[in-house]
C-alpha cells in the first residue's frame, strides 16, 4: 500500500491497483480486526449511500483483492 501525490495505490507482482477514496476507506479498515459486516457498517455511516449497493460492491471489491492475492481470508470474523 502506498500514497504518491494524494493517490493511493496497492503494488504486488509488478500489477499496479490504483484505490478511489471508497476502495481506499475499505482497504483500510481490513485490518484484521473487521469483519466484512464492520467494514459495511463503518463505510454506510462514512459515505451514506444505499446500504445494499454499498454492500455489494464492497463484497465484490473484497472478492476482488482475495481473487488478485492482495489479502488473505482469515476464518476468525
Amino acid at each position: 500500500y502506498r500514497v504518491a501525490n494524494g493517490t493511493s495505490y496497492v503494488v504486488k507482482n509488478g500489477k499496479i491497483f490504483e484505490l478511489d477514496e471508497v476502495s481506499n476507506f475499505i482497504w483500510l479498515q481490513l485490518d484484521g480486526k473487521n469483519s466484512v459486516n464492520d467494514i459495511i457498517s463503518n463505510a454506510y455511516k462514512e459515505f451514506e449511500v444505499d446500504e445494499q449497493i454499498l454492500s455489494n460492491d464492497i463484497k465484490y471489491f473484497i472478492l476482488d483483492l482475495l481473487n488478485n492475492e492482495l489479502i488473505k481470508e482469515q476464518n476468525n470474523l
